[in-house]
């Protein structure tokens, strides 16, 4: 779905809108939670996890990944992000 989404061609507005909206699945044990992208990572060191949960590392393959940087996720939490884990 993430990989469809990017080929739509979505204009930086829709992005910006999207980034905040809880619509990326986490977690691996029902029930699922939802994250904006913007709370979630697409790969994390062991030691960031251990601050703000593995379950907020996402992959979606190349093209869904790809979407989701567009819509604001790092391949890494930001010293802001480890900050509010703790």
């Amino acid at each position: 779905v993430f990989a469809y989404a990017g080929d739509v061609g979505l204009d930086r507005e829709h992005y910006q809108r999207l980034s905040r909206t809880a619509f990326v699945p986490v977690g691996t044990n029902a029930p699922i939670r939802w994250c904006p992208p913007v709370q979630v990572f697409l790969g994390m060191p062991d030691d960031f996890a251990a601050v703000l949960g593995r379950d907020r590392v996402v992959d979606f393959g190349r093209a869904g990944n790809a979407f989701l940087r567009a819509c604001g996720t790092r391949d890494e939490p930001t010293v802001a992000h480890l900050v509010d884990g703790l």
